[in-house]
């Protein structure tokens, strides 16, 4: 008797599934339809985005200068929501496609299950709002996947000569990826690590063999990281420019041996308990239940899998399974390493941006269900095990699209609270505006000082309830603090209010504005030397 779950009704031979892409496209505009098409993006849409930030080629992002200039020069836009959305949905499709062919998940159900959590995991949702950049990091996380699809490529060809152009494309592409942002290396990072788990679990392949392909995995992460730095290097000399020290990007890699031992360790803690680090926390749920079921799931799996083998006394697939196992956490994690600073514990540049490597979680399983061994097993003649085995294989399936479900509905949760936030930080500066206008004497043509603004105190960022475990960036950062959200662009956006600003420092030491109220209260807006002031600050409750 036959599993559905592992009967082949996909044709593997070919790599791209009209169904999966069509499917992986259209979810992505419905399920995160009202942040394409309804608002602009909850952060960096709300300012000239570059121009705030600092340009790309300065944060060690080459590749995404290329994007940047492109969208300034031929589109006349940097972010055009509707096409992000568009775009971002294609390169899901196009990764899952790839990974579906080079893993042989040859299932629709299972693929379906797998596409669902593709395109809903928050790292999704993370990068919408930041939808400037989302279309071109989703073509970065692309590259990655181009690069493991040409290491297999060159892995299935005979002759190591002929398979060099492969290589040399995989090193190519893994380190543009890098170009558009430097966190793709653990994308990289680990699409090669499960790789290679493919490799052992599904061919006999020799210990030495897979001792030459790990090392030569890491060997392919360094020539990439090499080539992105060169490019780097030159593109740098060649616009007269430095890198910046935005998030500590200028000294990147720098640690004592101590510090790198904290980093280490963080991103284990990070993977057994995910809540760790709450910015990177693909399980973003009230309930801990379902990421425990998940993970009870996988480890009951990966626990039979060893326990066969061991059985058939294939004590070399054992270590190598074990390896690469230990191993896995790490990968997934690694950005707590590359941005880490370990003993500081300071990890707060690690949010949901960097997550989406996290996809290859819910993969793993599947790579040993369907391995030979098992599915072996799943034909077995007694009942009781054949059952099992193939209660384990639809049970991983159904959790994996409950879970793809929840992270859609996650996802609007975050887009309903930026919608009501939104709404609030209007109504905000609208009545802060007519405030202004009302003062006597006021004049359109008067310069406003905003002093203390990044201690703006207001009700727009108040905890809203239903949402208070909403922790993914950029939904969970304040929307009126000024640090942020750049006060001036945003009035002039949803107000249409545009003054001329003052700087705040003339009137830092002036005692007749030490003197005043903190906004909203009566006086806390007044017009000296013919500049009109809002004070704003901690008021008295």
């Amino acid at each position: 008797m036959k599993n559905p779950f592992i009967e082949k009704n996909v044709d593997t031979a070919k790599v791209f599934d009209r169904n999966v892409l069509l499917f992986s496209l259209l979810g992505t505009v419905i399920i995160h339809g009202e942040i394409i098409f309804n608002k602009i993006a909850w952060h960096d849409d709300m300012a000239v985005t570059y121009t705030a930030w600092g340009l790309p080629l300065e944060h060690g992002r080459w590749l995404n200068q290329l994007f940047v200039d492109f969208f300034e020069n031929f589109a006349g836009a940097e972010s055009l929501g509707v096409i992000n959305g568009i775009l971002t949905g294609l390169f899901i499709g196009i990764i899952a496609c790839l990974l579906f062919y080079i893993f042989d998940v040859s299932n629709k159900l299972v693929r379906f299950a797998l596409s669902l959590v593709f395109i809903t995991i928050p790292a999704i949702a993370g990068n919408f709002g930041y939808m400037s950049g989302s279309a071109a990091n989703f073509f970065g996380i692309l590259l990655c996947v181009i690069s493991l699809f040409f290491v297999d490529k060159a892995i299935k060809k005979k002759s190591f000569k002929k398979a060099i152009p492969d290589y040399i494309l995989a090193v190519v592409l893994a380190g543009s990826a890098m170009g558009q942002y430097q966190c793709f290396f653990t994308v990289s990072l680990s699409l090669l690590l499960i790789y290679l788990i493919k490799n052992s679990i599904s061919s006999e392949i020799s210990f030495p063999e897979y001792l030459r392909r790990f090392f030569g995995y890491i060997f392919i992460l360094f020539l990439a990281l090499i080539f992105y730095l060169v490019i780097l290097k030159l593109s740098l000399s060649i616009t007269h420019r430095e890198l910046s020290s935005y998030s500590g990007i200028d000294s990147y890699g720098l640690g004592s041996p101590v510090d790198y031992y904290f980093r280490v360790k963080y991103a284990y803690h990070a993977f057994f308990i995910t809540n760790f680090c709450l910015t990177a926390n693909m399980f973003p749920f009230h309930w801990d239940g379902w990421r425990n079921i998940l993970y009870a799931v996988i480890i009951i799996t990966l626990i039979s899998y060893i326990v066969l083998i061991l059985i058939k006394k294939k004590f070399r697939k054992f270590i190598e399974a074990i390896i690469c196992l230990a191993l896995f956490p790490l990968a997934l994690n690694f950005n707590f390493v590359l941005f880490g600073k370990g003993l500081d514990v300071d990890y707060h540049a690690i949010h949901s941006l960097h997550m989406y490597q996290w996809i290859l979680l819910f993969v793993l399983p599947f790579l040993f269900l369907f391995s030979d061994e098992m599915q072996a097993f799943m034909s077995e003649k007694n009942a009781v095990r054949r059952h099992f085995m193939q209660g384990l294989c639809s049970v991983m399936a159904v959790i994996t699209m409950i879970i793809g479900c929840l992270y859609a509905r996650y996802d609007n949760f975050l887009y309903m609270e930026s919608e009501i936030r939104q709404e609030k930080a209007i109504s905000y500066f609208t009545v802060l505006r007519s405030r202004v206008e009302s003062v006597e004497g006021y004049n359109p043509a008067m310069k406003v000082y905003f002093i203390n603004s990044a201690e703006q105190e207001n009700s727009v960022d108040e905890t809203i309830v239903n949402y208070d475990y909403v922790v993914t960036n950029p939904y969970s950062a304040p929307i009126v603090n000024t640090d942020f959200w750049y006060m001036q662009e945003y009035m002039r956006i949803w107000t249409g209010w545009d003054p001329t600003f003052g700087d705040e420092a003339e009137y830092a030491d002036d005692d007749r504005v030490k003197a005043m109220p903190a906004y909203p209260s009566d006086g806390s807006i007044q017009l000296l030397d013919g500049n009109v002031i809002v004070k704003f600050g901690k008021t008295d409750k």
